[in-house]
């Protein structure tokens, strides 16, 4: 059995994916996703009706193709180390595949609201965490899509493989089914967990122990006060307050080849160009606000360590974080773009040498930090970019048209911008806290409005 854990014989959940189980709160869902149109024709009947089916045999396929998507978490009691992915054996796809029609007009808010309301709720931890929702109602016989996947089950570069699984998943076998592999006992567990200590103490003990005792310490606390009291800490905006419950949804296509292109005449990276036009937003919305707009906030951007360290299996959740300054004092785009990718140039070596945070990768540092993370004072925004396919995927037959990220929120930052690219597009989705966000349109159209000028041609 392919394990996260080079030391478990099973496969035990890592610390980041442990910490995106407690992330979520009463009102405050940690899953990550996929928002698309599909052309409709494949999927609709002759006499108009959803063919929901052919999606259900496609995701059967998919099933089969990634251990995954029917695996279920098991909680484990003290002493059995941490939870396990189990086979949750046969899954009901009825339970997995919703239909949510958009009502008239079916046009871009109603098809916003109802991707709000379907990205609502937490997702039953009792089942395999995924979840796919199909939309119809769209203009043109188009029909929505909606991909939930639980951050505990994968990170950004992970769900992409599971949605391209999903999407591209191989032909039925002939019966359909798959061997469940049985669950391990407690006391195996227990077994397991205490090998899994006894390997940790010993490569401990090849380090001075309490040179390795203090330095693990010493990153927890001063990870745990930064938070409180970072040396630079982001000036006091609208931007930072304790999220509500609420949420407001909004997508954005820009054409990537000119984004590259800019960014590589500017010794910049397409990361560096969606970071100016964020803080190009930003700018706009706090001088819309009466706030001041001449400083510079922190974005806390996911960096990939799957290169610097590979593992099995390669699902599951590692990631460093790379903070990077963003400039609104500048005004010019292009100036703000390569102040940017200088910053994350720095930044980005010291976030793969530091790894994972090491509050993250303890019970302790993730139950001590995220009472924190509501009254943080280091970064002011979430801006996450994932690499997806350029060829188009298809549903069913059903081709996706479009494809944007969502992404949750968490603590007092309020606003999140995820990024996809995909078939020759960047789908940015934006996902904020209603009660903090009613002006959402305005970042949207300053947004929109950075793009141009550093490219001079975006679409909506």
């Amino acid at each position: 059995m392919a394990t996260l854990d080079p030391q478990s014989r099973y496969e035990r959940l890592s610390g980041a994916d442990v910490t995106n189980l407690l992330a979520e709160r009463p009102g405050t869902p940690w899953h990550i996703g996929l928002i698309g149109v599909l052309d409709g024709d494949p999927l609709i009947a002759p006499d108009g009706s959803l063919q929901v089916d052919l999606v259900r045999d496609a995701l059967t396929g998919a099933l089969q193709q990634a251990s995954r998507l029917r695996q279920v978490v098991r909680r484990t009691r003290p002493g059995q180390g941490r939870p396990v992915w189990v086979d949750a054996g046969d899954v009901n796809l009825d339970r997995h595949v919703r239909v949510v029609p958009v009502p008239p007009p079916g046009d871009e808010p109603t098809f916003l609201h109802c991707c709000e309301t379907v990205l609502a709720p937490a997702m039953d931890r009792f089942r395999p965490l995924w979840d796919l929702t199909l939309l119809p109602g769209l203009a043109e016989g188009r029909v929505g899509v909606v991909v939930r996947l639980h951050h505990a089950l994968a990170d950004g570069a992970a769900a992409i493989r599971l949605v391209q699984a999903m999407f591209d998943g191989p032909p039925l076998s002939p019966t359909g089914h798959h061997a469940s592999a049985p669950a391990p006992s407690g006391c195996a567990l227990a077994v397991d967990a205490w090998r899994v200590r006894v390997a940790g103490a010993r490569a401990l003990l090849r380090k001075p122990p309490v040179r390795g005792l203090a330095t693990a310490a010493g990153a927890l606390g001063s990870q745990l006060a930064a938070l409180m009291h970072p040396t630079e800490p982001v000036p006091q905006t609208s931007l930072t307050r304790p999220i509500g419950h609420g949420r407001h949804l909004a997508l954005l296509g820009v054409p990537l080849e000119p984004v590259h292109a800019v960014a590589h005449a500017h010794t910049a990276s397409i990361n560096d160009a969606v970071l100016a036009a964020v803080a190009g937003g930003l700018r706009a919305v706090l001088a819309s606000r009466g706030e001041p707009a001449d400083v510079t906030l922190r974005a806390s951007v996911p960096v990939s360590l799957r290169a610097a360290q590979p593992g099995p299996g390669g699902l599951g959740n590692r990631v460093g974080v790379l903070l990077v300054p963003l400039p609104l004092r500048e005004p010019d785009a292009l100036r703000r773009m390569e102040l940017i990718a200088g910053a994350t140039r720095r930044e980005k070596v010291k976030a793969r040498q530091a790894g994972p945070l090491a509050v993250m990768t303890t019970t302790l540092g993730i139950r001590l930090a995220l009472p924190l993370l509501r009254r943080q004072r280091l970064v002011s925004v979430f801006v996450t970019n994932v690499p997806g396919p350029m060829t188009p995927l298809r549903l069913a037959g059903a081709k996706l048209l479009r494809a944007y990220p969502a992404a949750p929120i968490a603590g007092n930052v309020t606003l999140g911008v995820g990024v996809l690219s995909y078939a020759g597009d960047l789908g940015l989705g934006l996902m904020a806290d209603a009660d903090a966000w009613p002006d959402l349109p305005v970042f949207v159209d300053a947004l929109r409005e950075s793009f141009d000028a550093l490219t001079g041609s975006t679409r909506q």
